[in-house]
């Protein structure tokens, strides 16, 4: 009955949002982690040192990747631009031009009137 469901009702891929994740970040991250585990199990300072050195490194790591990523991220879009292929420049520039919504500064008091003033707000 699940195979049979599987057949007819087809899934989408999801897409990885975070392509420049690997097995490198991964494993630096864990590392990090149990570090920070020793840490607070045994507050000393030197479990401390370990764990913000291991810290700075995954962080350094992980943004290095990310730099790396973007960087080629753009190139791509340059060269679809440079091909004069719209749809692909589109496609891979919408990624970066996400729009973020911002919420209204305003609110309404137990009779409708709308405030606007932020110590009314509050």
């Amino acid at each position: 009955m699940i195979e049979s469901a599987n057949e007819v009702i087809q899934t989408q891929a999801t897409s990885n949002r975070n392509e420049w994740w690997d097995k490198s970040c991964k494993l630096i991250m864990s590392q990090k982690n149990e570090a920070r585990k020793k840490y607070l199990q045994v507050k000393t300072r030197a479990t401390r040192e370990i764990y913000e050195v291991k810290r700075t490194e995954a962080n350094r790591i992980c943004r290095e990747k990310k730099r790396i990523w973007i960087k080629n991220k753009t190139r791509q879009i340059e060269d679809a631009s440079n091909k004069n292929d719209a749809r692909k420049f589109f496609k891979e520039a919408h990624f970066f031009n996400k729009q973020k919504s911002v919420l209204p500064i305003s609110c309404k008091d137990k009779s409708g009137n709308i405030l606007s003033e932020h110590g009314d707000i509050l």
